[in-house]
């Protein structure tokens, strides 16, 4: 069974949105582009997440072998550089940078 950590973050090159439920992020995807391998998904641990399509239906799963954090940690640091919004990237945790981010949730 899957325990989400919320937000689930879903990237496509710096194009990142962050969701509070499966259900906003099986709306917001798109099956052929899960299919074609376009996104990259996290939890807000940093815990991979496997999107699959199955019968139609996209599937989100968590990886929890594969705890990717630090490249987590990386893409938001470009995407709020990218938004120019004003941070100490040195001093920044995973948390606080999710934090400066959560205007951004759906």
């Amino acid at each position: 069974m899957n325990m989400y950590n919320f937000p689930i973050i879903i990237a496509e090159g710096l194009d990142v949105n962050f969701y509070m439920s499966v259900s906003s992020v099986q709306d917001s995807i798109e099956a052929v582009d899960i299919q074609n391998d376009v996104y990259k998904a996290y939890d807000s641990l940093g815990n991979k997440i496997v999107l699959s399509v199955i019968d139609d239906k996209i599937s989100i799963k968590i990886d929890y072998e594969n705890n990717l954090k630090i490249e987590l940690e990386k893409l938001l640091i470009d995407f709020l550089t990218a938004i120019e919004f004003k941070f100490s990237e040195k001093e920044e945790s995973l948390a606080s940078l999710l934090k400066k981010c959560s205007k951004f949730y759906q």
